[in-house]
């Protein structure tokens, strides 16, 4: 469709790589294309593309009218219009910017509103992405538009996919820990096994921001990277301490009820007890990391280390500051 110079869109949940997708195989033809990428809100308006063409685009008087082509010769402008179906819809029901792209697709231009002139459009392609419909604040959009605009569904990827990409992140962020290689599959597993339990017990229709994408998973890889990174030596206990910590300040954390936190609190233990074959006792609470008392690394600290720290700070801050007591 890209090749064809055709409008479509990509639809997903959120983190699914809709974006990613389209800015991966847009550059591998960047040398025939422009890319002009907006981002679209409730608010958004028929203004926003014109203020576009007039970046990447010249208007030109012909003998047949005026056209607005790419300022570059040859070469194409897409327009990206990510989150295309957010703006709110008018008092007649209609997306006003979403049916301004379907009169330059059907028809081949727009009338300018400065004169009233016609315009013809060449060498200009809309592509979009955008969540389901059903979510929060989408609106669905017009049939007279999606005509033109074939959909694409891009889900998530599956537990094996999962596994594969971030072991792969996995196995390489270990080769810092030389020792610690063979841990490398049971931490993905564990990793994509947790948040598929999340993410199966625990949807937006218990709380709005109950949301799990693989981004979790990729929060999770970073922290763990953070931390490793800056550790000499460090045991498997260690490792899974720091696992086990950040899936609860990752997804425990985010949780309203205090049976919500049992629950998670213990497919988490159990997880990891199954995954690296360890005993109840590494998984011991409380499982703190911090880089308050290390310079900025980020490593394990005990509990009573940390409050003696904060109980410091404050005070500082209270003789200095406030002049009134706090209380940890």
């Amino acid at each position: 469709w890209l090749e064809e110079r055709r409008p479509f869109i990509l639809s997903g949940p959120p983190g699914s790589g809709k974006t990613m997708t389209l800015m991966s195989t847009m550059k591998s033809m960047s040398g025939s294309l422009e890319l002009a990428s907006l981002n679209f809100s409730a608010g958004t308006d028929p203004e926003l593309l014109l203020k576009t063409f007039e970046l990447y685009c010249e208007t030109v008087k012909t003998p047949n009218g005026f056209v607005m082509r790419p300022l570059q010769l040859g070469r194409w402008v897409v327009v990206f219009c990510d989150e295309c179906n957010l703006p709110a819809e008018d008092q007649y029901g209609t997306q006003r910017v979403i049916m301004f792209i379907r009169q330059i697709t059907e028809y081949g231009g727009f009338y300018r509103p400065s004169d009233k002139q016609w315009v013809t459009v060449e060498r200009v392609q809309f592509l979009g992405a955008c969540n389901p419909p059903t979510d929060p604040g989408r609106h669905p959009m017009s049939d007279r538009f999606l005509r033109h605009a074939p959909v694409i569904w891009v889900d998530y990827p599956g537990p094996e996919s999962l596994k594969q990409i971030y072991g792969t992140f996995n196995r390489g962020m270990l080769k810092l820990q030389p020792q610690l290689k063979h841990c490398g599959d049971p931490m993905t597993n564990a990793m994509v096994r947790f948040w598929r339990e999340n993410s199966k017990k625990f949807t937006s229709d218990m709380q709005p921001h109950y949301l799990y994408s693989p981004r979790e998973l990729t929060r999770w890889k970073t922290a763990l990277h953070e931390a490793i990174k800056h550790m000499d030596g460090m045991t498997e206990e260690s490792l899974i301490r720091l696992v086990v910590h950040e899936a609860l300040r990752i997804f425990v954390d985010r949780l309203v009820h205090v049976e919500e936190h049992e629950w998670s609190e213990e497919q988490i233990d159990d997880i990891v007890m199954e995954e690296f074959g360890c005993s109840k006792e590494v998984l011991r609470r409380p499982i703190l990391f911090s880089c308050y008392l290390s310079g900025g690394h980020y490593v394990g600290v005990e509990r009573e280390e940390l409050r003696d720290f904060v109980k410091a700070k404050l005070t500082v801050f209270y003789e200095e500051e406030l002049a009134v007591t706090l209380v940890i």
